[in-house]
């Protein structure tokens, strides 16, 4: 246990050493209608802020709130722009669906994203996990563009049919204000409540009438996936304790690789990830008595949430915090007391690392905590673990 707070301590140490998202240029328009050129801190909102972090010429960060900004944005990227709307805020959760089939409409100030602009414009509002879109025609108000799912009930209203059902009105209101001749009644029927293709059949109207294209966010955020081949070496320790005597065996090499899969989430600029990781390790030590021995393999299933310190061109700096299920290979003999042969129990143990990528290479200090090996046997408890190296050559 000292061990791990040792090793947290220093991964927030370092964490905080090296942590950043930059602050980049942009704007906002305060409640006079005065624009003033800034640096905006980037967090790449995953939900719509209330507030943001700005700098002016250099100087200390400020905030910037709805109360008094109409409209704030960086150069190139996001665009949010304060609005009065009704919004319906109804659970998409099947055990809180409303039974009120029509949207439940509340007015509200909020800075909405605008992803499409033109002669019909796109907004988007996410709140955790509540998404809902918005559009206007030329100097219209924004309106909601009405997603919704509801639970049947019988007529009467007593009783739920047990089916959940969607109120789709977005489509008849984009087949009422975005009549183009290359927008097909089909095309709309088929249209998904999403970002990616709610902003192609805006861009597509736009483009048919022939005013300003211009996506305020020229390509949509999406998750991407990398492959990782990743060697390693470990330092591991195993001890023994039968209730009266712990014995401590000599520390040996673990040589492990894995085949690790990340999914990059799609918000605060990729800077979150999750890993799945299938390793094969093979271990080997005794006691300096030779009393207990242990050969142990394991197929370890190492599932870990990565979090991204910095990301530039020359290199990024990383932290993992994951899980790892063992599953043990082979059978008795494995781990033996004496005269005595045990087998060795699936189980399951935390990991920590912190590495470093450069281009399709990488290099992480990880840190395996203490594992069961003995969870089969009442009357012996262990552990194995320690720190190691690990390193990872991207496939893709």
């Amino acid at each position: 246990m000292k061990r791990f707070f040792s090793f947290l301590g220093f991964i927030l140490v370092v964490s905080g050493a090296w942590a950043q998202i930059k602050f980049e240029p942009g704007y906002f328009i305060n409640n006079d209608g005065q624009r003033t050129e800034c640096e905006i801190r980037n967090v790449d909102w995953e939900s719509n802020p209330t507030a943001f972090q700005y700098k002016v010429s250099g100087g200390e960060a400020q905030e910037g709130r709805i109360e008094g900004v109409r409209e704030f944005g960086l150069t190139g990227g996001s665009v949010f722009i304060r609005f009065m709307v009704d919004i319906d805020r109804s659970s998409d959760i099947i055990n809180n669906l409303s039974k009120e089939r029509n949207p439940e409409f509340k007015s509200e100030i909020l800075f909405l994203r605008r992803l499409v602009v033109g002669k019909a414009v796109l907004y988007e509002y996410v709140d955790a996990g509540l998404k809902r879109f918005f559009f206007s025609m030329g100097e219209v108000e924004p309106k909601q563009l009405v997603y919704k799912r509801y639970m049947q009930y019988d007529p009467s209203g007593n009783y739920q049919t047990g089916y959940a059902a969607s109120n789709d009105l977005y489509k008849q209101q984009i087949l009422n204000d975005l009549t183009c001749s290359s927008i097909s009644k089909r095309e709309v029927t088929n249209l998904k409540y999403e970002r990616a293709p709610l902003m192609k059949i805006f861009l597509k109207y736009n483009e048919c009438m022939g005013g300003a294209v211009a996506p305020a966010e020229a390509t949509t955020r999406e998750s991407a996936m990398h492959l990782t081949i990743r060697p390693g070496l470990f330092s591991n320790g195993v001890y023994v304790d039968n209730g009266t005597t712990r014995t401590e065996l000599d520390k040996a090499l673990a040589f492990r690789v894995g085949v690790e899969l990340e999914l990059v989430l799609p918000f605060n600029k990729g800077l979150w990830s999750t890993t799945f990781e299938p390793v094969f390790q093979t271990y080997s030590t005794k006691s300096s008595t030779g009393t207990i021995s242990v050969d142990y393999k394991s197929i370890d299933l190492t599932v870990s949430l990565r979090r991204y310190l910095f990301i530039k061109d020359n290199g990024s700096l990383y932290l993992n915090f994951g899980a790892a299920y063992g599953l043990p290979l082979g059978g008795k003999g494995a781990f033996k007391i004496g005269g005595i042969s045990l087998d060795i129990s699936s189980a399951i143990n935390l990991t920590a690392g912190l590495g470093y990528r450069t281009g399709k290479f990488s290099a992480e200090f990880n840190y395996a905590f203490n594992r069961g090996l003995l969870g089969d046997y009442v009357l012996y408890a262990s552990g194995y673990g320690g720190p190691g190296l690990v390193l990872g050559y991207r496939i893709f």
